[in-house]
């Protein structure tokens, strides 16, 4: 026995490959030629009548899908847009004063800009969300078309309190045209 546990290499039986003579010592001698893999023979299988992944139906529930538009929006937008602050604030601050002042205005900004964004496309993912899964209950679309009038819907509610109606219009018009 040796001291880790295991059983000494150099006693007991040897290591038998398949194709090798058992008794010969030198083990370099074959007794049957290997031969490559043989793959069955896939020629009467009807590949029409497999079910394709692109014609199957997604599987994510209403709040799986919520949950993970709202969480990968909030995480884009927040990131994003905290480097995009992070940039802002070092530009804005004044080159004369203190690293210390000038690395405080950088984070201010990157926290502010960030949160704010990031809440945004959280907020805006989920009326998204919400409306591809109410309009098809109430009219019958087409999927792309359903995609198209949920963006156009989460765009006006967004910014459908207290805004002009051009501002509206075009929020609209801009959640149209992301999905």
């Amino acid at each position: 026995m040796q001291m880790w546990g295991g059983n000494d290499p150099n006693t007991g039986s040897p290591l038998s490959l398949p194709g090798y003579h058992e008794g010969n010592d030198d083990n370099t001698s074959i007794s049957t030629p290997l031969t490559g893999i043989q793959l069955p023979d896939l020629s009467n299988v009807d590949l029409g009548a497999m079910p394709m992944m692109a014609a199957q139906k997604p599987t994510m529930t209403f709040a799986n899908e919520l949950t993970n538009r709202c969480g990968i929006s909030y995480f884009s937008g927040l990131v994003a847009s905290g480097i995009y602050g992070a940039f802002r604030g070092w530009r804005l601050s004044q080159p004369g004063i203190p690293m210390r002042l000038r690395f405080n205005s950088l984070l201010n900004h990157a926290m502010k800009l960030g949160a704010h964004n990031g809440n945004m496309f959280a907020c805006l993912s989920m009326m998204f969300v919400c409306s591809k899964r109410t309009i098809p209950k109430i009219v019958d679309l087409p999927s792309n078309v359903n995609l198209i009038v949920s963006g156009a819907t989460a765009g006006i509610m967004y910014k459908s309190i207290g805004h002009p109606l051009h501002i509206v219009a075009k929020w609209g018009a801009i959640g149209a045209t992301l999905p």
